[in-house]
């Protein structure tokens, strides 16, 4: 009889039934593989990666190269399945009022949180965006939430809920809160780096770090389909400026400016 093959290859299972803790359950992926005839199996080795803010990956595959019964043969069978589900991250930040530094301690708590595949959607995402699934760029959203609703404010002395990079760099030109990276400002913690593609493109960042050579860490959402920090230059390709975010907040409590919020 001409063997049967059965081939499913990808097995993914994302879930958070332990949100809020701040680490990996497990941290390895492996396979399981039986090899052998019937009623013997000559090894199995399994693993999972249970990742509570992002995804939970199993893969195994099991063969049965001989399996002979009369008129039968059945010598493979690998099984796999796919499946995606997440839960937002819980935030556990204790707010102080400074409404830059509490921006960046928001930031740096939602460091590993991933969109599902390369879709620009997921349940953090979501949040980011005020409930809001529409599969496009979120690094401007996640700005606007860690200085807005992840602080249960509309931030609206400032810059709003803006969902676009450039939109925020506007706001903050006609506000006088803008500097080029040409003007030789130094970014502060709490400034906001701007990146300009063209075309009314680019992206956003939350400085969490200045460093005496100049060079700075950013915590940037959507970067590689999620929240992460780098380091940056000042020569970084594309960087164009700095949104003055502790300048502009500070003018807008004395009352000597005013917002610019479309």
């Amino acid at each position: 009889m001409t063997p049967i093959n059965y081939n499913f290859n990808s097995f993914i299972f994302s879930s958070n039934p332990f949100m809020g803790l701040g680490q990996d359950i497990f941290s390895a992926v492996s396979s399981a593989n039986m090899a052998g005839s019937l009623g013997q199996f000559g090894s199995l080795t399994s693993g999972f990666n249970f990742n509570s803010f992002s995804q939970f990956n199993s893969s195994f595959n099991f063969q049965m190269p001989v399996f002979n019964v009369p008129a039968f043969n059945f010598p493979a069978f690998n099984f796999n399945f796919s499946s995606n589900y997440s839960q937002p991250r819980r935030t556990n930040v204790s707010l102080t009022g400074k409404r830059a530094q509490d921006a960046v301690r928001l930031a740096e708590s939602q460091i590993g949180v991933r969109e599902i595949g390369n879709t620009n959607n997921g349940a953090d995402v979501s949040k980011y965006r005020n409930g809001v699934e529409n599969g496009v760029a979120w690094c401007a959203s996640f700005v606007s939430w860690c200085y807005g609703q992840g602080q249960g404010t509309n931030n609206a002395s400032t810059f709003g809920y803006d969902a676009s990079s450039q939109n925020i760099r506007r706001k903050a030109e006609s506000a006088g809160f803008y500097q080029t990276v040409q003007s030789g400002y130094v970014p502060q913690v709490g400034d906001i780096a701007v990146w300009n593609y063209g075309n009314n493109k680019g992206h956003v960042g939350i400085i969490s770090k200045v460093y005496p050579d100049g060079s700075f860490d950013t915590i940037e959402g959507n970067c590689d389909n999620k929240v992460q920090k780098v380091r940056r230059s000042r020569n970084t390709q594309d960087l164009v400026g700095f949104v003055q975010m502790n300048e502009w907040i500070a003018a807008t409590e004395n009352g000597s400016r005013t917002s610019i919020v479309a």
